[in-house]
Order: C-alpha cells, then sequence, then structure tokens
C-alpha cells in the first residue's frame, strides 16, 4: 500500500499553469479556450410560489432589521437567523429553514465562509449594534 496522498487540487492547477507557461515560452500556442472554459451564464428561472414567499419574507426582514453598514465588522450567518427566526415569530410569520433561508440572504449580501462559520460583511443588525461576533 502507498502512503502517498492525493494531489490537491491546488497542486494541479499549479502543475498546469506551469505546464502552460512552459509551452508558451517554447513558442506553442495554447487554445486557451479548449483549456479553460468560459464561465457559462446563469439562468434564471422563475420562482415557485414557496420560493417567492421566501424571497418576500427574507425581503421585509432585511428591510425591517438589518442596516448596510460599509466595514462593518462580519456578522455570523446564526445570529441573522435566530433574529430572523424572532422576527418571524413576532410578524405571525412561518419561519423558512436555515438553509432556505440562508440561500436568500445569499444572493442579496455578501456572504464568507471563515472556519466552519458563513458570515456576512457591510450589514448590521438593528436590534443588537455593536455586539462582538
Amino acid at each position: 500500500m502507498s502512503s502517498k496522498r492525493p494531489p490537491r487540487a491546488e497542486d494541479i492547477i499549479a502543475w498546469l499553469q506551469h505546464g502552460i507557461a512552459l509551452l508558451e515560452a517554447a513558442g506553442i500556442a495554447i487554445p486557451r479556450d479548449r483549456i479553460l472554459r468560459p464561465e457559462r451564464p446563469r439562468i434564471e428561472r422563475p420562482l415557485n410560489s414557496e420560493q417567492k414567499r421566501i424571497r418576500d419574507d427574507v425581503d421585509r426582514f432585511i428591510a425591517a432589521s438589518l442596516d448596510d453598514v460599509p466595514g462593518a465588522p462580519p456578522l455570523q450567518a446564526q445570529r441573522i437567523y435566530e433574529a430572523y427566526r424572532r422576527y418571524a415569530e413576532k410578524a405571525a410569520l412561518e419561519a423558512v429553514s436555515q438553509t432556505a433561508f440562508g440561500r436568500a440572504l445569499a444572493r442579496r449580501l455578501r456572504k464568507e465562509k471563515l472556519g466552519d462559520r458563513i458570515y456576512y460583511f457591510d450589514v448590521q443588525l438593528r436590534d443588537e449594534p455593536g455586539l462582538p461576533l
């Protein structure tokens, strides 16, 4: 048995880039469109009634509970979802799952995964200003 681990994606990409650079340095034309696929356009499909309800609920929550604050500290997704659950309870709305909420929120806000948690940037909860992460 080999104890050699499989190559990581970063290593493979670096190997490919090095190979392309060597070929180009030797004067060999590389058809980049055959190597690097252009990004496919995102297909926007019409929303079904449940997706529209989720979108509308999330939009109302954002308008009522989040402020755009450029440069605000990153806000953990879990804290935003907990605030949404409280909002939905007060507004007598059926709260959506955390996954559905996260998908809808990610279409509107800049997010990034840091470690094992997801954070949103440039926003602040109105009912929790200045709280630490």
